[in-house]
């Protein structure tokens, strides 16, 4: 079958238990500290290149779906980082934290949680209010490098 097809494949299954996922997130974080939620699902290309960059199987690329918290304070970041944790179905793979070890040029900081969930990987990123902004706003550096 056609790598492009397969990927669709993927891509729908993710979008089909999409709902599923986000009320188990939804079910198991406390709500009244955050500012707001995002969720993304890659389109065909994104994951295919990201694929290339990990050298990985092509039902195991790591964020297909992915999804942002964004809070007010560090202390609120390290919150939702152990309500994540205590999520029962959500397998975590990868814990990163950059808020305690700045990377790149922009010195990017969040807590990144890329997880495996059934048979879907995705990540949760978790910052304030102000490291979304700036994140937001040196997005091109990073996609330059």
């Amino acid at each position: 079958m056609d790598e492009r097809k397969v990927v669709q494949e993927i891509r729908n299954n993710g979008i089909k238990k999409l709902p599923k996922l986000l009320n188990l997130i939804y079910d198991n974080l406390d709500i009244e500290n955050i500012l707001w939620f995002k969720f993304r699902i890659k389109t065909v290309d994104s994951y295919l290149s990201r694929r290339e960059r990990l050298k990985c199987k092509i039902d195991e690329v790591d964020d297909l779906l992915g999804f942002c918290v964004v809070v007010r304070t560090l202390d609120e970041c390290y919150d939702i980082l152990k309500q994540v944790k205590n999520i029962k179905d959500i397998n975590i793979n990868i814990l990163r934290d950059y808020i305690k070890e700045p990377c790149g040029v922009n010195e990017y900081q969040a807590i990144h949680v890329k997880f495996k969930w059934e048979d879907c990987y995705g990540e949760i990123q978790i910052k304030t209010k102000e490291m979304y902004y700036k994140t937001e706003n040196t997005y091109h550096l990073y996609k330059k490098n």
